[in-house]
């Protein structure tokens, strides 16, 4: 029911600059390379607010274009199946995840407290969610459909987010594990790709991702700092 939105207009030379942007981001400003290469390592916590503000205020103006071409469109041109879209999904999700994960957030929030499991969990793995939206579907799906087309554009895009750098220590679990991870991945990764391409509104998909980010990772007693 979304109304489709129109791919943005911009120069190849544009379009290259996003995709260095995104190699950097997710091949060298990334924990394991940079501990292959010897480098001090920041903390994950840090490392994720840092990705997070390199990618919203960095990239855009690397690329010299305006954010709202990456998907962030203002409130103001929001319509009303997208606003009721995001209240609708964030209220179910926040529901039901905290029904599932209820006895695990106890035991987090018994061993650590409020305090360290907002600023070390929450916080964090919410920023990290939405920079994976910022990435891989404001910046790499958007070029990829611009050359592409949308089925190719999104199938390449969702592989690499599903099975790139960002998931790579699923594949030191045993397959029994890592094939359902990857599959899991796979397929709400096709879910965020088809909303963001469809309603071209990159808050939409950010915002969920952040936030099932943030309640699962704390349920599963992930901390960042």
């Amino acid at each position: 029911m979304f109304d489709r939105q129109d791919l943005p207009a911009y120069l190849p030379v544009v379009g290259y600059r996003l995709l260095i942007a995104f190699a950097f981001l997710e091949f060298v400003l990334e924990p394991r390379t940079i501990a292959r290469l010897q480098l001090p390592e920041p903390p994950l916590g840090l490392l994720m607010f840092v990705r997070l503000g390199l990618v919203i205020w960095l990239v855009p103006r690397f690329a010299r274009i305006d954010t709202s071409m990456l998907g962030f469109r203002r409130w103001r041109e929001w319509t009303k199946t997208e606003r009721s879209y995001l209240v609708q999904v964030l209220a179910i999700a926040g529901i039901v995840l905290t029904l599932v994960l209820a006895p695990q957030w106890g035991q987090t929030l018994a061993r650590h407290g409020w305090t360290s499991v907002v600023w070390a969990g929450l916080l964090p793995y919410f920023a990290f969610g939405f920079y994976q939206e910022v990435a891989y579907r404001g910046i790499l799906q958007t070029e990829l459909v611009r050359h592409w087309g949308g089925p190719l554009g999104i199938l390449v895009s969702n592989t690499l987010y599903a099975f790139g750098p960002i998931h790579a220590d699923y594949y030191a679990l045993p397959p029994s594990t890592a094939v359902p991870l990857f599959l899991s991945v796979f397929s709400i990764g096709m879910l965020f790709a088809l909303v963001f391409r469809r309603s071209r509104n990159l808050w939409i998909v950010a915002l969920m991702h952040g936030t099932g980010n943030a309640l699962i990772a704390v349920g599963m007693g992930n901390l960042a700092f």
